[in-house]
Parts: C-alpha cells; structure tokens; sequence
C-alpha cells in the first residue's frame, strides 16, 4: 500500500485492515462486502477496547467522589441562584483538583477516535484507491473510459460526474456490470498493470436486491417509498438512542451536567444527533450505514460487558453520612489577617462569599451529620445545668440582649416585636 498524501498516513493502516477483512472473506467464499464489513468493525472494536476501558476507568473514579459531590451540593440545598450554582462547581472543581482527578480525562478517548472515524469514511467510500490498491490518477482515467460507456449506450452502468463523493464505488458497480474481462480492458487501457478484478468488493447482496454501493435516497427516488434500503437509516436511528441510554445507564453521570441535559435545549441535542446520523445514513452509500449500525451495535454489547466486569461503585445512606461529615468537619478557621486585602468585601443574599470574609469558614448551616450529633448529645446528657435567675445557662448575661455591631462599629438594638 502507497501513500499519496499527509491524510494517507492514517487511512493505509485502517484500510490495510479492511484489505485483510475483505480478502479473508474471498477465502471463505464469502466475498460479499457486507460481511467485509462486519468482521473490520470487530476488529476496529477491539483496537479501540483499550481506550474504552480507560474511560470506564475514569467513570468510575468520578463516581466515588459521589458522597462528597452530594455534601457539596447539600451544603446549598435549595439554593437555585447563578453565584450559588457557580459555587457549587468551584468547590466541586477544588475537590477534583485535591484528589488528582482530571473530569475531562474520559474525553480523550473519544477525541481519538475522531480522526480515526473520518480516515474510515474516506476508506470506505474510495475501495479503488484502498483496497484495489491503485493510484488516483490511473482511476481517473478509469472514471473517463467508464463514462464513454456509458455515452455509447452500455447497459447496467451509470454516469459519474468529478463532483461526485462516491466516484469510486460507482465506478466499483460499473465494473463489475461490464464483467470481469472488460474490466482488465479498462484497467489495462489506463495504465493498471497489476489490477485484479478480485480485489474490488462486491456491494450485491441477496442476488442483487440490495446494492450497498446505492444510497437508501436514490432507492426510494426510484422505487419507492416502502424497500429494505429504508431500514438501514431506521435503524441507525435506534441503534445510536439505544446507545445513548445504555450509556447513562452504566456511566457516572455528574448531577451539574444530568441538569443540564434535563433543559428542553439539551434533550433536543440529545435526539438530535441521533436522527442527523440517520438522515446521512438515507442520502450516503448504504456500506456507510450498514459499517454505522455493525459499530454502534458492537459498541452497546461493549458496554455491557464492561459495567458488568468493572461496576460502578454503590454507596450507602452512611457513606453518604460520613462523606458529609468529612466535609463539614475539615473546615478550619481563618485569622483576619489571611484575608486578601485587594478583594472588596461581599455580600450575597446567601452568604455564598461571607467565608473570604469571617473569622469561621463555615457557613453555620445545620447539617444532617451535626442534627445526628446534636440528638445524640441531648439523649447523654443527663446532667442539671445550672442557671442564673434570667434563665441563662451560661450563668452570666443572656448574649442577645447586648448591642450588636455592624462591620463599621455602629451600634443598634434588636426590634421589639409589637
């Protein structure tokens, strides 16, 4: 295999694979590009599992930070404001960024296998260029015999126009409508020395009732609506929701983004990919589609394998407990003098931003964990406790009646109730 271009140094490989596929099903006896096909997305599969499983991996690690995630978000509880939400994400991002994990690291997988579904495509739709092995040039020449062909009235063959992105498997189906001895003619004609007619996939399938070098449109231009060639766009469409849902289903879902996805803008996103690929699927070349389905069906029994060989962790009431205590427990004072002089001091209707400012870095919110101490404590205690004659435990002076301050020094008395 040759490399003609920058482009070609990532799509020789991926069709060097796809040759091997395409010829051990010649060996088989099975020379039909449908089962090509099939076994390149298993091994592509597979090649790619590595990837896969780092991303479980990664799942995974974010799901047991979970506990923590939810003491976070309870801190805030019932707090639906802009600067509440953004504090949330900080503390969230402190908390990832403490325990070495990077949320965006199951990403990478995916930004890897871009270029490589692009490399495939362009694989796919030119077999005579990758898997006949034969230079552009030469096919070019091929494409011109092959239109005088048809100016002069050959049957079973179809005109191919320069601006055409599926030139090459057109010209693969008029190949094998004029046969095998008139292809080595045309090839001989424009400078192949070495083609062979083997090498060139076959799109027939089913005695020729379904051609996979057609698109599902231009059947049903032709013949109809109702044809085995609309299925392939439908099911696309249902194979990739399915995936979608499988997903969610056996992958931590962090609950800033389920949020996020629950607003009627990220539902349509969600149903619009979906029926986007669908809609390719009907106007491309049906191998395009038919490879689409193999992978996403593959890719949903993946996914199964691997929620059940590395399951997500499952916490408890009490984790959940104790990760909060954690939380709130390892808040420690401030002195004064640690406050960032240049920040101008700030008041939320929440107190979001009191912390930079106080003496105390927490808020002062009662939490679940110290409504479970507090019980526990009245429930011990059974000792009297002393009191002066206002009532007051402490012995001394009831700490309410005295003057507050505000920040300025000024002093003013609580309101009494008329």
């Amino acid at each position: 295999m040759f490399i003609e271009g920058i482009f070609d140094i990532l799509r020789v490989p991926i069709a060097f694979i796809l040759k091997i596929c395409h010829d051990f099903c010649n060996w088989l006896g099975i020379g039909n590009y449908l089962f090509a096909l099939l076994f390149f997305a298993v091994i592509m599969q597979i090649i790619l599992l590595p990837f896969a499983i780092k991303q479980q991996k990664n799942s995974i690690k974010q799901a047991k930070f979970a506990p923590k995630v939810a003491a976070i978000r309870n801190k805030y509880k019932g707090r639906n404001d802009k600067a509440t939400q953004q504090k949330i994400q900080e503390e969230t991002m402190a908390l990832y960024n403490k325990e070495n994990f990077n949320p965006m690291g199951g990403c990478l997988p995916l930004l890897i296998q871009m270029p490589i579904l692009f490399a495939l495509f362009r694989v796919i739709t030119m077999p005579m260029r990758y898997l006949a092995g034969i230079h552009t040039e030469a096919i070019n020449k091929m494409i011109v015999l092959s239109n005088k062909l048809w100016s002069s009235g050959v049957s079973g063959i179809e005109q191919i126009t320069s601006q055409d992105a599926y030139s090459q498997i057109k010209l693969v189906s008029n190949l094998r409508a004029i046969g095998e001895g008139s292809a080595n003619a045309m090839a001989k004609a424009a400078g192949v020395t070495d083609f062979s007619f083997s090498k060139i996939p076959n799109f027939k399938m089913f005695g020729g009732a379904i051609d996979l070098s057609e698109a599902p449109q231009t059947v049903v231009a032709r013949d109809g609506f109702w044809n085995w060639m609309l299925l392939i766009p439908v099911i696309t469409v249902i194979a990739l929701l399915f995936s979608q849902w499988l997903t969610k289903k056996f992958t931590y879902q962090d609950p800033m983004q389920q949020n996020a996805q629950n607003g009627c803008g990220m539902k349509a996103m969600l149903y619009a990919m979906p029926l986007m690929s669908g809609y390719f699927a009907f106007i491309v070349a049906a191998a395009i589609g038919i490879y689409w389905i193999f992978r996403n069906l593959l890719s949903l029994l993946q996914q199964i394998i691997l929620s059940k060989a590395m399951p997500l962790p499952v916490f408890t009431e009490e984790d959940y407990k104790a990760a909060e205590k954690e939380m709130y427990k390892t808040q420690v004072k401030k002195k004064s003098g640690e406050r960032d002089p240049n920040r101008p001091k700030v008041r939320s209707l929440h107190h979001i931003d009191d912390e930079d400012d106080e003496e105390v870095a927490d808020d002062g919110r009662v939490t679940r964990y110290d409504e479970d101490e507090s019980a526990k404590d009245d429930a011990d205690s059974t000792e009297p406790v002393e009191t002066d004659a206002g009532g007051d435990p402490s012995g001394g002076t009831d700490p309410l009646a005295a003057p507050l301050k505000d920040d300025k020094g000024k002093k003013f008395e609580k309101k009494k109730k008329k």
